[in-house]
């Protein structure tokens, strides 16, 4: 089993420990949420240790690349101990509203990581620092209008209006970034690339395909209707200034010889 793989079943099962107490505290229907919620911060949570340790610029699981079975357990005790504690710590704090605390930061967190992934491109442990940071700011100074119970998730009298609102900026999204500004990278540099075009744009649009998918599916199942705004709005502005940056990045580089500046701009495009 790889590094990979090893992390991400470790992560799995400390996760579970403080969902099923949460669980345990008080009936919900919103187990998934407070999986997710515990998933990202244990997440999160080691990507700032391992930054620390000087592994900014890789993924958090590439900083685990001579990790041994001793290891995970060093990382998971500790864990333990906070997953154990921390469902009574919130529930001690905010009372009743404990599970809308978890939901508003998941709908938060799922935003702050997204648009990190969309700018970066690779989730090192510095940006997924940062998506958590930010993602408890803005739970932090939103706690007033979780607790007056004001946020609105999915439902299904809204459901309708959420897909034909967010659909748009995804069909922006895929034709531009995925599928226009990449072919004619290719069309332009044909002679450059060591795949065919069908293959080319088939892998790119199969990628683009994933991405959206996911992002369309956190944004109907998780996130909160105010944030679903911010998020198409970010969205949006980054589709067209990438857009906008692509087409003079085209004129700028002509014909492409290096090997290396292409996959940096299949990866950039991506």
């Amino acid at each position: 089993m790889n590094v990979e793989a090893e992390i991400i079943i470790f992560l799995i099962i400390v996760s579970l420990i403080p969902m099923l107490e949460s669980i345990m505290l008080r009936k919900t229907r919103y187990v998934l949420s407070i999986y997710i919620f515990y998933f990202a911060v244990y997440y999160s949570v080691l990507s700032v240790v391992k930054g620390y340790l000087g592994y900014w610029e890789t993924s958090l699981f590439e900083s685990f690349w001579d990790a041994q079975f001793l290891t995970l357990i060093h990382y998971g005790i500790p864990m333990v101990i906070i997953g154990v504690a921390a469902p009574v710590i919130l529930k001690s704090i905010f009372k009743d509203k404990d599970i809308d605390v978890i939901r508003y930061f998941v709908s938060t967190y799922f935003m702050t990581f997204s648009l990190c992934f969309l700018v970066a491109s690779k989730i090192t442990n510095k940006v997924s620092s940062i998506a958590f940071g930010a993602a408890v700011i803005i739970t932090l100074c939103s706690i007033r209008k979780i607790l007056q119970g004001s946020c609105k998730y999915i439902q299904k009298e809204i459901l309708k209006e959420r897909l034909a609102f967010t659909i748009p900026f995804f069909l922006l999204y895929f034709v531009t970034v995925v599928i226009y500004s990449p072919s004619e990278l290719y069309l332009k540099n044909a002679a450059d690339f060591p795949m065919s075009f069908l293959y080319y744009l088939g892998s790119l649009m199969l990628m683009g395909f994933i991405v959206c998918a996911v992002l369309f599916t956190g944004i109907i199942v998780l996130m909160e209707k105010k944030q679903v705004e911010w998020f198409m709005a970010a969205i949006f502005v980054l589709v067209t200034t990438g857009y906008i940056q692509g087409l003079f990045s085209m004129g700028k580089w002509g014909c492409l010889m290096e090997q290396d500046k292409i996959h940096l701009i299949i990866r950039r495009l991506c």
